[in-house]
């Protein structure tokens, strides 16, 4: 048998993760058995705490889906994902780090195979698009606190010319199926929304001074900041806006430029950075 180290711990994860494995009756090969206690017994200890443990920091990193399935559901899902896919660094930090992924990858309605009517199976599809964006919404939020930020820059100000501001480097946006926002910040003030119909959203996270803001988007909005984050300066992004959405360019720049407008409130809300230092 090898007995590096390395080969130990990983009998040690797998028969922590795996309680019905093999590598639990071989518990004497890695663990030593106390006056009262045979190794078995001793992993069946290290089992459930390690566990519970695990599931306690994925219903942290995921909150809102953790209510949407309910906790039993919730920590069913968790237990497969970590079988799947173990903890590979030293800080759970990362342990969510695929499970939208994997949500995705082990969704039951890409069973082709599946007997349902039309009606039954677009049901059960959105339902399991809204659990597999509101895991990437919550990873994606969850993984900012810890991101590149604008610390360390000075953010702009209203005195900061347009040719000077650039994103800065904590900012997300997505588009999502669902109003994921509005359900996900009704979970965290402790209410029990229901599942919400479909509605085509945008969304914005920004970290600024170490908290995460989240602002809804309008579909001008989002394809603006998606042109800048792409390397578009304000003044191009702008004229691009306007020729996509097929709006009139003058209206884009008013709504930029007037008092308590976008720009206004997008520099208040710490999007950008002034790239003159």
């Amino acid at each position: 048998m090898d007995n590096t180290l390395s080969s130990l711990q990983r009998q040690m994860q797998q028969a922590l993760i795996s309680p019905g494995c093999d590598t639990g009756k071989q518990a004497e090969s890695f663990i030593r058995p106390t006056s009262r206690l045979s190794a078995e017994a001793c992993l069946s200890i290290y089992q459930r705490s390690y566990c519970s443990r695990l599931q306690s920091c994925m219903r942290e990193q995921f909150p809102a889906l953790c209510h949407a399935l309910g906790a039993s559901v919730f920590n069913d899902f968790s237990m497969d994902y970590l079988s799947r896919h173990p903890s590979t660094c030293y800080t759970l930090y990362e342990l969510g780090r695929l499970f939208p992924d994997y949500l995705k990858a082990t969704r039951p309605d890409s069973n082709s195979g599946q007997e349902s009517s039309e009606q039954e199976y677009s049901e059960q599809e959105i339902w399991i698009d809204f659990m597999v964006q509101m895991a990437s919404f919550e990873r994606k939020m969850f993984a900012l606190f810890d991101a590149p930020g604008h610390e360390g820059q000075r953010l702009a100000t209203n005195d900061t010319d347009d040719k000077h501001l650039c994103l800065q480097p904590a900012v997300r946006l997505g588009r999502y199926d669902f109003p994921l926002m509005d359900y996900y910040l009704a979970v965290r003030h402790g209410a029990s929304p229901d599942l919400p119909p479909m509605k085509i959203t945008h969304v914005l996270l920004v970290r600024k001074e170490y908290r995460i803001h989240i602002l809804t988007l309008t579909p001008a909005h989002a394809t603006f900041l998606a042109a800048v984050r792409n390397g578009l300066s304000v003044t191009d992004a702008l004229a691009y806006t306007a020729d996509q959405l097929k709006i009139p360019h003058s209206g884009v720049l008013q709504s930029w430029h007037a008092s308590k407008g976008v720009r206004e409130v997008w520099l208040s809300a710490g999007l950008f950075i002034d790239t003159q230092q």
